[in-house]
């Protein structure tokens, strides 16, 4: 029988590395070829994703995780999908104590079932791990009311090993139940307290924060950006803020002012989602902008902007005439007023060279008039419409504007 002759390395690592996304096609290399094993290992759980405790892959990473502490290291980073019937804090709380050195963790749809003494305990187990990661540099959370007060006041907002964190993105997309994301604000409390010990060897200045403010609850989202923004702000190189459903007078002087953006001296790259948009959303993003240090190198401004025309949509009509409804809406709503100041404010960044203005469609979910084309023909009509509403900006000099629409 003719020896065997083995694959050089570099080669085994091209293979596994055209494999990277194929997970089922990993594992079939690691059991086929010995060689392809500790690649296609490193290639399997650099990003591990777990959906439900309930499914056989959860039960087994926790198997392979005490049994092997080799594939800890291996471990890097992990994304949980946390459905609401299967309370699986405690179980996510159970990895992540297995996995001190994780360096990116994102959760998703965290919906806990507060009324029971099973999701307190759940919420509190998950906290205390969250206080056990020692080299944390991402950290996305897409929760939906992950925590009330009474279920996480009892745990300090203590967690070292957040000092490390470059990456920030809190999504509040508590929709459905109608409460602040109290679990967020322990977020920014345990980040701002990680974050004054300085000169700690893993210390790291948080350089990226995306902050999503939705429409119930906009003062207790202030609240939670003021708790960490007064920390990091100075170090912020780039700033995200998704606004949602911003319609009413809630955005007061005093919250502008407590949102730490006066700090913001390093910050190069901007971006303003508006959802939604109401009048009162351009203004205040207008009066962010104006708290904005001049000396701040901001370079890069993207305003993405995702409109829905309610009445417009709503009512029956030829096509000419639902362009007329979206045009009554437009002005009915004081639009001009609002994007006139967002355009002498955008204008006033010193140091801005470039501004990309991204128009999206946007309907709300089940809507069958996405399917029949009258949202396509108010989209239509906004874009038209908001074109030329920043003269301020296409007038200036050395300033690259860029506009991106749907198709």
């Amino acid at each position: 029988m003719a020896p065997r002759i083995p694959f050089p390395p570099e080669l085994n690592d091209m293979i596994i590395g055209y494999l990277h996304d194929d997970n089922a096609s990993l594992l079939s290399c690691a059991l086929v070829c010995k060689a392809w094993l500790p690649a296609a290992r490193l290639h399997l759980y650099t990003q591990v994703q777990l959906i439900d405790p309930a499914d056989k892959p959860w039960s087994a990473f926790i198997e392979t995780l005490r049994a092997s502490p080799a594939t800890r290291l291996l471990c890097k980073g992990i994304t949980f999908t946390l459905l609401r019937k299967t309370s699986p804090l405690k179980a996510a709380a159970d990895i992540l104590t297995l996995l001190p050195d994780l360096e990116r963790l994102e959760w998703s749809y965290a919906v806990e079932d507060l009324s029971s003494a099973e999701g307190h305990v759940g919420i509190r187990f998950f906290a205390k791990a969250l206080s056990s990661l020692n080299a944390l540099h991402y950290l996305c959370s897409n929760g939906s009311n992950l925590g009330e007060q009474s279920s996480i006041s009892d745990v300090p907002p203590t967690a070292p090993g957040l000092r490390s964190l470059v990456t920030l993105k809190l999504w509040n997309n508590n929709f459905e139940v109608r409460q602040p994301d109290r679990f967020n604000y322990w977020l920014c409390l345990a980040i701002a307290e990680a974050k004054k010990d300085t000169t700690h060897p893993q210390f790291k200045h948080l350089k990226e924060l995306l902050f999503s403010i939705g429409h119930d609850d906009i003062l207790d989202d202030l609240k939670h950006m003021g708790a960490v923004m007064s920390v990091v702000a100075p170090h912020l190189q780039t700033l995200t803020f998704f606004w949602e459903y911003i319609a009413d007078f809630y955005l007061e002087q005093e919250h502008l002012v407590n949102s730490g953006l006066s700090l913001c001296t390093s910050l190069e790259k901007l971006n303003f989602s508006l959802i939604y948009p109401s009048v009162y959303a351009f203004r205040h993003s207008a009066d962010y902008l104006a708290l904005l240090p001049r000396s701040a190198p901001i370079r890069h401004l993207t305003l993405s902007i995702a409109y829905y025309l309610y009445d417009a949509v709503e009512s029956p009509g030829s096509d000419e005439e639902l362009r007329m409804d979206a045009a009554n809406a437009l002005h009915r709503d004081n639009y001009p007023e609002g994007i006139a100041r967002l355009d002498a404010a955008i204008c006033d960044l010193p140091h801005l060279q470039e501004v990309t203005i991204e128009l999206a469609h946007s309907w709300m979910e089940g809507d069958e008039s996405s399917e029949d084309g009258e949202a396509d023909t108010c989209y239509a009509e906004f874009a038209r419409w908001i074109r030329p509403r920043f003269p301020c900006v296409e007038a200036k000099a050395n300033l690259k504007v860029r506009w991106e629409c749907d198709s």
